[in-house]
Protein backbone atom coordinates (compact mmCIF):
# COMPACT_ATOMS: atom_id res chain seq x y z
CA UNK A 1 0.00 0.00 0.00
CA UNK A 2 1.51 3.27 -1.08
CA UNK A 3 2.15 6.06 1.83
CA UNK A 4 -0.94 8.39 2.96
CA UNK A 5 1.07 11.03 1.44
CA UNK A 6 1.02 9.71 -2.52
CA UNK A 7 -3.18 10.31 -2.02
CA UNK A 8 -2.07 14.13 -2.13
CA UNK A 9 0.28 13.69 -4.61
CA UNK A 10 -2.19 11.83 -7.14
CA UNK A 11 -4.75 14.38 -6.76
CA UNK A 12 -1.74 17.59 -7.47
CA UNK A 13 -1.01 15.17 -10.59
CA UNK A 14 -4.63 14.61 -12.22
CA UNK A 15 -5.67 18.48 -10.79
CA UNK A 16 -2.73 20.36 -12.43
CA UNK A 17 -1.04 18.24 -14.89
CA UNK A 18 -3.29 15.72 -16.20
CA UNK A 19 -6.69 17.84 -16.45
CA UNK A 20 -10.02 15.75 -16.80
CA UNK A 21 -7.70 12.42 -15.96
CA UNK A 22 -8.09 10.50 -12.89
CA UNK A 23 -4.72 9.01 -11.82
CA UNK A 24 -5.45 6.48 -8.99
CA UNK A 25 -2.56 4.25 -6.48
CA UNK A 26 -2.77 2.03 -9.98
CA UNK A 27 -1.50 3.88 -12.07
CA UNK A 28 0.96 5.39 -9.36
CA UNK A 29 3.20 2.87 -7.51
CA UNK A 30 5.88 4.03 -5.00
CA UNK A 31 8.04 1.15 -4.25
CA UNK A 32 9.29 0.99 -0.54
CA UNK A 33 11.95 -0.70 1.22
CA UNK A 34 10.45 -3.35 3.63
CA UNK A 35 11.40 -0.85 6.31
CA UNK A 36 9.70 1.80 4.55
CA UNK A 37 12.09 4.40 4.89
CA UNK A 38 13.36 4.65 1.04
CA UNK A 39 11.06 5.49 -1.97
CA UNK A 40 12.58 4.25 -5.44
CA UNK A 41 11.35 6.56 -8.10
CA UNK A 42 12.64 6.08 -11.47
CA UNK A 43 12.36 9.26 -13.65
CA UNK A 44 13.23 8.42 -17.45
CA UNK A 45 14.68 11.76 -18.31
CA UNK A 46 12.25 12.48 -21.64
CA UNK A 47 9.15 14.17 -20.14
CA UNK A 48 7.62 10.67 -18.73
CA UNK A 49 7.67 9.73 -15.20
CA UNK A 50 8.61 6.15 -14.76
CA UNK A 51 7.39 4.65 -10.79
CA UNK A 52 8.50 1.39 -10.43
CA UNK A 53 7.44 -0.05 -14.36
CA UNK A 54 4.42 1.89 -14.58
CA UNK A 55 3.93 4.96 -16.92
CA UNK A 56 2.13 8.90 -15.97
CA UNK A 57 2.82 11.07 -18.98
CA UNK A 58 3.70 14.54 -17.63
CA UNK A 59 4.51 17.65 -20.25
CA UNK A 60 8.60 17.65 -20.27
CA UNK A 61 8.81 21.15 -19.30
CA UNK A 62 6.83 19.83 -16.12
CA UNK A 63 8.79 16.91 -15.46
CA UNK A 64 11.29 18.67 -13.10
CA UNK A 65 8.26 20.12 -11.16
CA UNK A 66 7.05 17.09 -10.72
CA UNK A 67 10.11 15.32 -9.41
CA UNK A 68 10.89 18.72 -7.13
CA UNK A 69 7.66 17.96 -5.15
CA UNK A 70 8.32 13.69 -4.88
CA UNK A 71 11.00 14.81 -3.25
CA UNK A 72 9.54 17.17 -1.37
CA UNK A 73 7.05 14.89 0.20
CA UNK A 74 9.22 12.09 0.62
CA UNK A 75 11.79 14.32 2.76
CA UNK A 76 8.43 15.67 4.17
CA UNK A 77 8.03 12.60 5.84
CA UNK A 78 10.91 11.53 6.99
CA UNK A 79 11.54 9.21 4.41
CA UNK A 80 14.59 9.20 1.34
CA UNK A 81 14.17 10.02 -1.58
CA UNK A 82 16.54 7.70 -4.44
CA UNK A 83 16.20 9.21 -8.03
CA UNK A 84 17.80 6.70 -10.35
CA UNK A 85 17.15 3.41 -12.14
CA UNK A 86 15.10 1.74 -9.59
CA UNK A 87 16.30 -2.46 -10.24
CA UNK A 88 19.96 -1.32 -9.99
CA UNK A 89 18.86 0.91 -6.56
CA UNK A 90 16.90 -2.26 -4.88
CA UNK A 91 19.64 -4.82 -5.90
CA UNK A 92 22.43 -1.81 -4.21
CA UNK A 93 19.94 -1.37 -0.90
CA UNK A 94 19.64 -5.21 -0.48
CA UNK A 95 23.87 -5.30 -1.01
CA UNK A 96 24.03 -2.99 1.68
CA UNK A 97 21.34 -3.64 4.56
CA UNK A 98 22.66 -7.22 4.71
CA UNK A 99 25.85 -6.08 6.32
CA UNK A 100 25.15 -6.63 9.72
CA UNK A 101 27.51 -3.70 11.09
CA UNK A 102 25.30 -1.51 8.75
CA UNK A 103 21.80 -2.99 10.05
CA UNK A 104 22.91 -3.40 13.85
CA UNK A 105 24.40 0.83 13.35
CA UNK A 106 20.98 1.82 12.26
CA UNK A 107 19.03 -0.21 14.63
CA UNK A 108 21.33 0.94 17.30
CA UNK A 109 20.43 4.74 16.65
CA UNK A 110 16.77 4.35 16.25
CA UNK A 111 15.11 5.61 19.20
CA UNK A 112 18.35 7.46 21.23
CA UNK A 113 18.84 9.92 17.64
CA UNK A 114 16.33 12.92 16.72
CA UNK A 115 14.36 10.60 13.72
CA UNK A 116 15.91 13.28 10.74
CA UNK A 117 19.05 12.12 12.05
CA UNK A 118 18.62 8.50 11.70
CA UNK A 119 17.41 9.54 8.06
CA UNK A 120 20.22 11.20 7.36
CA UNK A 121 22.93 8.81 8.80
CA UNK A 122 20.89 6.00 6.79
CA UNK A 123 21.37 8.43 3.93
CA UNK A 124 25.21 9.07 4.59
CA UNK A 125 25.64 5.03 4.91
CA UNK A 126 24.28 4.48 1.18
CA UNK A 127 25.99 7.48 -0.14
CA UNK A 128 28.98 5.92 1.10
CA UNK A 129 27.79 2.80 -0.50
CA UNK A 130 27.63 4.64 -3.80
CA UNK A 131 30.55 6.26 -3.64
CA UNK A 132 32.75 2.79 -3.19
CA UNK A 133 30.42 1.65 -6.26
CA UNK A 134 31.72 4.49 -8.06
CA UNK A 135 28.15 5.20 -8.55
CA UNK A 136 28.24 8.85 -9.58
CA UNK A 137 24.67 9.43 -8.22
CA UNK A 138 25.78 9.87 -4.59
CA UNK A 139 26.75 13.04 -4.71
CA UNK A 140 23.54 14.31 -6.37
CA UNK A 141 21.99 12.36 -3.39
CA UNK A 142 23.97 14.41 -1.18
CA UNK A 143 23.43 17.62 -2.43
CA UNK A 144 19.54 16.94 -2.35
CA UNK A 145 20.11 16.13 1.23
CA UNK A 146 22.03 19.02 1.93
CA UNK A 147 19.06 21.62 0.49
CA UNK A 148 16.76 19.60 2.54
CA UNK A 149 18.84 19.43 6.13
CA UNK A 150 21.35 22.15 5.69
CA UNK A 151 24.52 22.52 6.82
CA UNK A 152 23.66 19.92 9.91
CA UNK A 153 22.56 17.46 7.79
CA UNK A 154 25.97 17.99 5.70
CA UNK A 155 27.65 17.46 8.82
CA UNK A 156 25.95 14.37 9.59
CA UNK A 157 26.54 12.79 6.05
CA UNK A 158 29.77 13.52 6.76
CA UNK A 159 29.75 11.88 10.06
CA UNK A 160 28.40 8.71 8.59
CA UNK A 161 30.27 8.54 5.45
CA UNK A 162 33.90 8.64 7.65
CA UNK A 163 32.89 5.82 9.69
CA UNK A 164 32.19 8.39 13.13
CA UNK A 165 29.11 6.98 13.99
CA UNK A 166 30.31 3.30 14.23
CA UNK A 167 34.05 4.05 15.59
CA UNK A 168 33.16 7.22 17.91
CA UNK A 169 29.50 8.22 18.60
CA UNK A 170 28.31 4.56 19.80
CA UNK A 171 30.92 3.51 21.47
CA UNK A 172 30.27 7.30 23.25
CA UNK A 173 27.01 6.18 23.60
CA UNK A 174 27.78 2.61 25.01
CA UNK A 175 30.28 4.26 27.98
CA UNK A 176 28.21 7.02 28.83
CA UNK A 177 25.41 4.90 29.42
CA UNK A 178 26.70 2.98 32.38
CA UNK A 179 26.76 6.07 34.20
CA UNK A 180 24.20 5.92 37.13
CA UNK A 181 22.90 9.33 36.21
CA UNK A 182 23.05 9.13 32.50
CA UNK A 183 20.34 10.18 30.34
CA UNK A 184 19.41 10.49 26.63
CA UNK A 185 19.61 14.42 26.48
CA UNK A 186 22.62 13.98 27.99
CA UNK A 187 24.12 11.94 25.33
CA UNK A 188 22.45 14.04 22.83
CA UNK A 189 23.97 17.35 24.14
CA UNK A 190 27.59 15.51 23.40
CA UNK A 191 26.33 14.17 20.06
CA UNK A 192 24.94 18.22 18.81
CA UNK A 193 28.51 18.91 19.70
CA UNK A 194 30.26 16.60 17.82
CA UNK A 195 27.84 17.18 14.50
CA UNK A 196 28.81 20.76 15.19
CA UNK A 197 32.38 20.51 15.18
CA UNK A 198 32.90 17.89 12.66
CA UNK A 199 34.30 20.16 9.69
CA UNK A 200 37.28 20.93 11.72
CA UNK A 201 37.55 17.94 14.49
CA UNK A 202 39.56 15.06 15.34
CA UNK A 203 37.92 12.28 17.04
CA UNK A 204 40.24 10.75 19.30
CA UNK A 205 39.52 6.88 19.59
CA UNK A 206 41.24 3.84 21.38
CA UNK A 207 43.69 3.22 18.36
CA UNK A 208 45.08 6.30 18.29
CA UNK A 209 48.05 7.24 20.17
CA UNK A 210 49.75 11.10 20.74
CA UNK A 211 51.82 11.76 18.01
CA UNK A 212 49.42 10.12 15.82
CA UNK A 213 46.97 12.82 16.95
CA UNK A 214 49.82 15.12 16.63
CA UNK A 215 50.44 14.72 13.12
CA UNK A 216 46.40 14.96 12.11
CA UNK A 217 46.90 18.25 13.65
CA UNK A 218 49.56 19.19 11.54
CA UNK A 219 47.70 17.45 8.37
CA UNK A 220 44.55 19.15 8.85
CA UNK A 221 46.51 22.40 9.72
CA UNK A 222 48.29 22.46 6.50
CA UNK A 223 45.04 21.83 4.60
CA UNK A 224 43.19 24.10 6.01
CA UNK A 225 46.35 27.09 5.39
CA UNK A 226 46.17 25.98 1.34
CA UNK A 227 43.02 26.44 1.18
CA UNK A 228 42.59 29.84 3.10
CA UNK A 229 39.27 27.92 5.60
CA UNK A 230 38.26 31.31 7.65
CA UNK A 231 37.95 28.58 10.93
CA UNK A 232 41.08 29.31 12.83
CA UNK A 233 40.44 25.75 15.46
CA UNK A 234 40.98 22.06 14.98
CA UNK A 235 38.65 20.21 17.95
CA UNK A 236 40.47 17.21 19.55
CA UNK A 237 37.36 15.28 21.08
CA UNK A 238 37.73 12.58 23.43
CA UNK A 239 36.31 10.74 26.13
CA UNK A 240 37.03 7.91 29.22
CA UNK A 241 41.12 6.87 28.83
CA UNK A 242 41.13 8.89 25.54
CA UNK A 243 41.49 12.24 27.44
CA UNK A 244 44.59 10.92 28.53
CA UNK A 245 46.43 10.35 25.00
CA UNK A 246 44.84 14.12 24.06
CA UNK A 247 46.32 15.22 27.15
CA UNK A 248 49.94 13.68 25.94
CA UNK A 249 49.36 14.98 22.92
CA UNK A 250 48.61 18.83 24.10
CA UNK A 251 51.81 18.57 25.81
CA UNK A 252 53.60 18.29 22.24
CA UNK A 253 51.61 20.56 20.93
CA UNK A 254 52.07 23.30 23.75
CA UNK A 255 55.36 23.42 21.80
CA UNK A 256 54.30 23.90 18.44
CA UNK A 257 51.63 26.15 18.93
CA UNK A 258 50.60 29.38 21.09
CA UNK A 259 47.06 29.25 21.84
CA UNK A 260 45.55 26.14 22.87
CA UNK A 261 42.22 25.92 24.94
CA UNK A 262 41.20 23.12 27.15
CA UNK A 263 38.18 21.97 28.40
CA UNK A 264 37.19 19.06 30.30
CA UNK A 265 34.18 17.89 31.73
CA UNK A 266 32.23 15.10 32.79
CA UNK A 267 28.17 14.31 31.83
CA UNK A 268 28.43 10.98 33.55
CA UNK A 269 32.13 9.97 32.03
CA UNK A 270 35.12 12.25 31.37
CA UNK A 271 35.05 14.31 28.02
CA UNK A 272 37.71 16.49 27.01
CA UNK A 273 37.76 19.30 23.94
CA UNK A 274 41.02 20.87 23.15
CA UNK A 275 40.76 23.72 20.29
CA UNK A 276 43.99 23.96 18.37
CA UNK A 277 44.74 27.42 17.25
CA UNK A 278 46.70 26.07 14.07
CA UNK A 279 47.43 29.49 12.70
CA UNK A 280 49.28 30.60 16.12
CA UNK A 281 52.49 28.19 15.29
CA UNK A 282 55.60 29.16 16.68
CA UNK A 283 57.89 29.76 14.19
Amino acid sequence: MAAEWVATLLKWLSDVLIGDKTITDNDLHISQTKDKKKIIVKNSGNGTINVQYNQISIPAEDSERVLKLLKEKAFDHNEIFIEDNAKKILTDIRDLEVNPDINDLVVFFTGKLPQNDVIIMRSGLYIRHLTELGDSSAQKMKKDIITRYGERGNHIINLASAGYFLSYIKPLYEQMCTEPEFSNEKFLQEYDIIVRDMPFAIFVNHRMNADEIVRKVEENATRQLRYDVSEEVIALHGYGLNTDTIAEAKKILDTRYSRIEENTYFRGIKISVVNVYYKTKIK
